[in-house]
């Protein structure tokens, strides 16, 4: 890096290791930064691309690290855990958005990071209460330490169908469950705002229940499209539909 004393991790290369994990030091400096400069401009990156790093199912980011670029694990189309260390900082919000972002199974985060936190297989950013990324595998935790789901959380997140958001939830930010395979979803009463895209591209949607009145429903401020490139879909609330 331009300090002549830290390094960024910036590429796979040839690697054929199906477990990754960043060094903490490369010629005696600190590794402090993740960014792949490989490959800039799309969004998904197929197995067979020159770029691609396909064997790369679980990457492991060391306790120095403290800047997460999304191209370096964009890159891994079949990635499917990855270890967050203690000192990341600065996590790109659409971390997980590697080839078609189905494969994804197992989220961990250092317990002893200050800034995210992990709970069922989620990404949870501490001071805001804001759900940043998730997978198919995600439980949204219902014990108060998420209060928002983030932009793109669950965005390209193919193999999620179902999802229960819990109570202590008040909004769900844009394309927060874009382009996934969601059948169904559960909203709480608790929920005060749905912002623009949550469901956009999400073409297999056909039900969401909520947990409250329909007047209850209609008055929740919906961004104009909030749902927009769904299917028809019903909104079930428990005094009708």
């Amino acid at each position: 890096n331009e300090d002549g004393k830290t390094v960024s991790f910036v590429s796979f290369g040839t690697c054929t290791d199906e477990v990754v994990y960043i060094a903490s030091t490369y010629n005696g400096m600190p590794v402090t930064e993740m960014h792949n400069v490989a490959y800039w401009e799309a969004d998904y990156i197929p197995a067979d691309h020159g770029f691609s790093s396909k064997y790369v199912k679980r990457l492991v980011i060391s306790d120095t690290v403290q800047i997460v670029d999304f191209e370096c694990i964009r890159q891994c189309p079949n990635i499917e855990s990855v270890y967050i260390g203690a000192k990341v900082e600065k996590l790109r919000t659409w971390l997980f958005s590697s080839g078609e972002g189905e494969k994804i199974e197992k989220i961990e985060v250092s317990p002893d990071n200050e800034i995210y936190m992990s709970s069922g297989n989620c990404i949870i950013e501490k001071a805001t209460k804001t759900l940043i990324r998730g997978c198919k595998t995600s439980v949204i935790p219902a014990d108060g330490s998420v209060e928002i789901i983030g932009r793109n959380a669950f965005s390209g997140a193919l193999g999620l169908t179902h999802i229960e958001i819990p109570d202590c939830v008040t909004a769900i930010k844009g394309s927060a469950f874009s382009f996934t395979n969601l059948e169904s979803i559960t909203l709480p009463e608790s929920l005060e705002m749905l912002w623009g895209g949550v469901f956009s591209g999400c073409k297999n949607l056909k039900e969401i229940h909520f947990n409250g009145t329909i007047d209850e429903w209609n008055s929740i401020p919906k961004d104009a499209e909030w749902d927009l490139g769904t299917a028809d879909y019903t909104v079930y609330c428990t005094d009708g539909k």
